[in-house]
């Protein structure tokens, strides 16, 4: 299904960068997955028993997200219109979302992608 890269949620983005990182998307009928060289993740945030995160979400962990940010030579600016605004110097596109993480993710999935995307059907929240 095309959609909007401005209009991809947050798993959808997640499920974006995880493909142009090389990861596959499968599912053990349960889940949704990622699976790179051999090891299965959890596609989007989930916590484990004890609180800590766990899963694929460059769109809410900065430890995943941070280093495509660095990779991709962005610049995190806030906007009091749309909260804020990620631009690469590698692309003159700007994206926008509710997060600095959001914004820099459709950023990042813009340059590989473009600015209208293929999502899974069934990606939803």
């Amino acid at each position: 299904m095309k959609i909007k890269l401005q209009d991809a949620t947050p798993l959808q983005l997640d499920a974006l960068v995880a493909q142009s990182e090389g990861y596959s998307l499968t599912t053990d009928g349960i889940s949704r997955l990622v699976e790179k060289g051999m090891a299965l993740v959890i596609l989007g945030p989930c916590t484990t028993g004890s609180g800590h995160q766990c899963g694929y979400s460059p769109t809410t962990r900065w430890e995943q997200g941070g280093p495509l940010i660095a990779q991709a030579l962005m610049v995190l600016s806030p906007d009091p219109q749309v909260g804020w605004t990620a631009r690469s110097y590698m692309d003159a596109v700007a994206h926008s979302g509710p997060t600095p993480l959001i914004a820099a993710m459709r950023c990042y999935a813009g340059s590989v992608f473009g600015e209208e995307v293929d999502v899974r059907e069934g990606l939803t929240p």
